[in-house]
C-alpha cells in the first residue's frame, strides 16, 4: 500500500452507504504494516466498487467496528496443521468439521422454533383464561 506509517486514511465506502454505518469512524491513522496468511498471493481478490481490484486491507480493533454481529470469521480447525493443505487427509478433517457444525446448527434451529411455539402456544392459552 502506499501509505506511511503516520499517515491518515480517509475511507470511503465506495457506494451510496456511509462508511459509518459499520465503523464507528471514518479514518484511521497508519502505526504499522504488516501481511496476512489471507493473502498469500499479489492478487487479493476482487470487488464491485472502485478499480474492482483489492489492493490492501487494513486490521482495526473489534471496538472500531458499529455491528451487533460478526459479518466474517476465520478458524483453526484443531489437528488440521499437522497435515499438508488440500491432500485428502486434510480436506476429509476439515469436512468432519464442518459437518459437525452443520449438525450443531440444525439442532440450535430446531431448539429456537420449538421455543418459540412453546411461548407462542402458552400466550394463547393466557390470553384464552383471561
Amino acid at each position: 500500500m502506499k501509505y506511511k506509517v503516520g499517515e491518515t486514511i480517509r475511507l470511503k465506502s465506495g457506494t451510496d452507504d456511509k462508511v459509518t454505518d459499520t465503523l464507528k469512524v471514518d479514518e484511521l491513522k497508519v502505526v504499522g504494516k504488516g501481511n496476512s496468511p489471507c493473502y498469500i498471493a499479489l492478487n487479493r481478490g476482487s470487488t464491485t466498487i472502485g478499480t474492482g481490484i483489492v489492493s490492501g486491507f487494513v486490521v482495526v480493533p473489534e471496538k472500531t467496528f458499529h455491528l451487533d454481529v460478526y459479518t466474517e470469521m476465520y478458524v483453526q480447525v484443531q489437528d488440521a496443521k499437522d497435515l499438508t493443505a488440500y491432500t485428502g487427509a486434510y480436506k476429509q478433517k476439515v469436512k468432519t468439521v464442518k459437518n459437525g457444525w452443520k449438525q450443531s446448527q440444525k439442532k440450535e434451529e430446531r431448539s429456537v422454533r420449538k421455543n418459540f411455539w412453546i411461548k407462542r402456544i402458552q400466550s394463547l392459552k393466557r390470553r384464552r383464561k383471561s
